[in-house]
């Protein structure tokens, strides 16, 4: 599923990282605070999950699969049919769609995954069309994946967090748009600070905070489309330690 931010390429790595210190540590509580469309969540490994976005519709989303729904439309064309359905969506008329399947469409048929601003839609080779509902459905995740699963649309302060748990934070980076909330990137430095004393602070980044240390670092290559040109970008990405953690570094790129 196409989400703006989210982490469907680099998520099994950054997963991998995470399990890796969930069974160093033995921990038995693992929090995301911004779970998004689950890229990193789906891949984690621990006895007990907490998961939290403010994002209602996305939310809805995952409790939709958690409890077995089904991500379904009847439409025959992508763009004859679906797009008006987008539009109605788009407007809040939902109708007795189940609002798991409502955040569905909200991103993943939305340009750039970024929730019902534009319709997605593109040209493949030889004039073929890209279906970008059905074209998302193969990445969801299962029911599986929520076993021992809380799930909480909350304002990331108000997420009640066990002690010695393994939080995992993808907030919306320093010196970037095209998220819908604005963030108080210093009020999140401050308080990750207060959740570092009694808990392990993992963030996702592409600079270096206060009070962080690189505990690993990669790069990936992700696709850029605009009308009909194409271009790839390399990114850097950081995964932060606080300090207050003193974890070992893994691997860190110059």
């Amino acid at each position: 599923m196409q989400y703006f931010g989210g982490k469907n390429r680099s998520g099994k790595l950054i997963a991998s990282k995470l399990n890796s210190i969930i069974k160093e540590k033995e921990i038995e509580n693992y929090v995301e605070l911004f779970v998004g469309s689950g890229g990193v969540f789906k891949h984690i490994k621990c006895k007990n999950k907490i998961i939290n976005d403010k994002e209602p519709l996305i939310i809805e989303f995952h409790k939709h699969i958690a409890n077995g729904g089904k991500i379904e439309l009847e439409y025959e064309d992508y763009y004859k049919d679906l797009e008006p359905i987008y539009n109605e969506f788009k407007k809040g008329n939902y109708g007795v769609t189940p609002l798991g399947v409502v955040g569905y469409v909200a991103y993943q048929c939305s340009f750039g995954g970024m929730k019902f601003q534009t319709f997605a839609r593109n040209k493949l080779e030889k004039g073929r069309k890209r279906d970008y509902f059905k074209g998302g459905l193969s990445s969801l995740l299962k029911k599986q994946n929520y076993k021992n699963t809380k799930i909480f649309n909350l304002d990331f302060r108000d997420v009640q967090i066990p002690k010695n748990s393994l939080i995992y934070c993808d907030p919306p980076y320093k010196s970037t748009c095209g998220y819908s909330v604005e963030f108080d990137n210093v009020f999140f430095e401050n308080y990750i600070n207060e959740l570092s004393k009694d808990n392990i602070v993992i963030i996702s980044e592409y600079s270096k905070l206060e009070n962080t240390d690189i505990y690993y670092s990669f790069e990936f290559t992700r696709g850029m489309r605009s009308g009909e040109n194409k271009e790839n970008e390399t990114v850097k990405e950081l995964l932060l330690s606080h300090k207050n953690n003193q974890l070992e570094k893994i691997k860190v790129l110059e």
